[in-house]
């Protein structure tokens, strides 16, 4: 029996940042716990929270509105519209804990990143029974149910944002739903290397085109199927629960980059011509 086919995307149901990006010069990463005790308030709290949430079609719009400004400007120094993006994410022990224990098709999703280190190559060390432990940042070893994504113009809009968000889970009150592990800050690069990222390549060139999204892809650039990036959509071959139709899996990745010592390598060990 094959499967019912999905409507059309709506990208008023995608998230923003999957799929064309959330605009922002600074953005933060929230990673939190759901209380023990208070679990279904949580649940509930969660429908506060949704408005919030900036969507594909949202984030496209907040692009749309940057370029408009910038076109418009007299100067040719427009000045810096004010936004904020938020978007959400759960780890399976974040599902778990709110009951929602369906199969998403994902083994690595469902160990978790801590029980996959050691193939990830990270570095660590291995006890005399076998047990890996990765020289991580050790909140991050700590269990993670969730990360809300903050992003905006500037810190004090994110910081704006994180507030709201903060009330609405009671944080910092005597009966919080939630609370913090890690706080990571990530600002975009000044100047001349604006959109660029640290290795000073330009940032996003590797991103796929997304067949029904990207109409006009770069030269060169792959179109793939709407199921790589959105579970449910043709070319996801597994099999999901409905529910997840146009979500995605989100990777975060906390890695040192050697900048001056990438630069001396490079130098080094270029090839000469006469």
């Amino acid at each position: 029996m094959s499967s019912p086919t999905p409507p059309p995307v709506d990208f008023n149901n995608v998230q923003g940042d999957i799929l064309v990006g959330l605009p922002k010069r600074t953005q933060t990463y929230y990673f939190f716990q759901i209380d023990d005790a208070r679990v279904q308030q949580f649940r509930e709290q969660l429908a506060k929270l949704v408005p919030l949430i900036t969507t594909t079609g949202q984030a496209m719009s907040d692009r749309q509105k940057i370029a408009d400004n910038k076109k418009n400007a007299r100067d040719g120094k427009p000045p810096l519209l004010t936004m904020s993006g938020v978007n959400l994410a759960f780890t399976h022990k974040g599902l778990v804990k709110l009951g929602i224990n369906d199969e998403i098709g994902d083994s690595a999703f469902d160990k978790g990143m801590l029980a996959d280190s050691m193939h990830l190559g990270d570095q660590g060390t291995t006890s005399p029974s076998g047990a890996f432990d990765p020289d991580w940042i050790p909140a991050f070893k700590q269990e993670i149910h969730g990360l809300i994504l903050i992003s905006g113009d500037s810190q004090v809009s994110v910081d704006r944002r994180k507030g709201e968000i903060e009330r609405i889970f009671r944080v910092r009150t005597h009966s919080p739903t939630i609370h913090k592990v890690i706080r990571i800050i990530g600002d975009v690069r000044p100047g001349e290397l604006k959109g660029h990222e640290h290795f000073g390549f330009l940032d996003g060139i590797s991103d796929p085109a997304v067949q029904g999204f990207d109409t006009k892809p770069f030269p060169g650039q792959q179109t793939v199927r709407q199921g790589i990036i959105l579970l449910g959509r043709e070319g996801d071959e597994t099999a999901r629960p409905p529910w997840a139709l146009d979500g995605s899996l989100l990777s975060f990745r906390f890695l040192f980059q050697l900048v001056p010592e990438f630069d001396k390598f490079t130098k080094d060990h270029a090839l000469s011509f006469p």
